[in-house]
């Protein structure tokens, strides 16, 4: 199963049954945020020709760095999330 999967089961089963125990609701809310994370999203670019994280706006890289390697991490070192650098 991929975490795309795991996460669209995850929401459905969520939103389509009432969680009893409080404990259960906050582990699968965890569960939801940890999958989101790994389901890779491109990086934004804003007119500073700076890269920043789709999910916590943490800067990664500069334009000058895309295509020297500096541009190469595959998650964000703030927040975990799996980056996209696309083309």
């Amino acid at each position: 199963m991929t975490p795309e999967e795991a996460l669209n089961a995850l929401n459905e089963y969520h939103s389509g049954k009432p969680i009893q125990s409080e404990k259960y609701m906050l582990a699968f809310d965890v569960a939801i945020r940890a999958l989101m994370r790994q389901i890779p999203k491109k990086v934004t670019m804003f007119d500073d020709g700076v890269y920043y994280c789709p999910a916590c706006d943490v800067a990664l890289c500069t334009e000058f760095g895309k295509g020297t390697g500096l541009c190469a991490e595959k998650f964000c070192w703030q927040c975990g999330q799996t980056i996209d650098w696309g083309q």
